[in-house]
């Protein structure tokens, strides 16, 4: 994939943490970017159009699958941590968004309850959230650093819906998180 070799080549540092960030574009790009199919149009709902006819015999499961091609990479404050993979979230930049998420990965570091988690979180048929990789935690001691980064970025490229925003610009906003991280000497994994 040209555009995600091109977009990890910017940084300095090892393959490993390349491995470890990865994930975190990769799902933004099948599930936000619409630079990749004809229409514009996402590598999911793509993906949802070519099988619309093998899930409309189950309405539950089109409704839930239908829901995820609006899904928005977020930045999350956690507001309760109910066990160590349900959380609610409070997403930094979707006005009065709190989400029950769960995160079902075994590798997943119980972050602390002031720290900040970013990533995808996919909405279920009963109203929570999970996501299907671990969330970026970002520390507490340089959360708020990080949010001012984020929101000042936020405020200078806002287009006309949040969807279009993280459309074109997550690649930047993963961008600021990486290289904030790495100048506050955090290493992943």
């Amino acid at each position: 994939m040209p555009k995600t070799e091109e977009f990890f080549s910017q940084f300095n540092m090892s393959e490993e943490e390349k491995e470890f960030y990865y994930p975190y574009y990769i799902w933004w790009l099948i599930f936000c970017s619409r630079d990749c199919c004809p229409g514009n149009k996402t590598i999911y709902r793509q993906f949802l159009q070519t099988r619309r006819g093998k899930i409309r015999k189950k309405p539950l499961l089109e409704q839930t699958l239908s829901r995820w091609q609006y899904v928005n990479p977020g930045f999350f404050d956690i507001v309760y941590m109910a066990s160590k993979r349900v959380f609610c979230l409070f997403d930094i930049f979707e006005t009065g968004s709190f989400k029950i998420a769960y995160i079902p990965q075994y590798t997943f570091a119980e972050p602390d309850s002031n720290d900040m988690l970013a990533g995808i979180v996919l909405p279920l048929a009963n109203g929570g959230y999970f996501s299907v990789i671990d969330l970026l935690i970002i520390p507490a001691a340089v959360k708020t650093s990080l949010i001012l980064k984020l929101i000042h970025f936020y405020r200078h490229h806002k287009t006309t819906t949040n969807r279009d925003f993280f459309s074109e610009y997550y690649p930047e906003m993963l961008k600021i998180t990486i290289n904030h991280m790495l100048e506050n000497n955090i290493k992943r994994p």
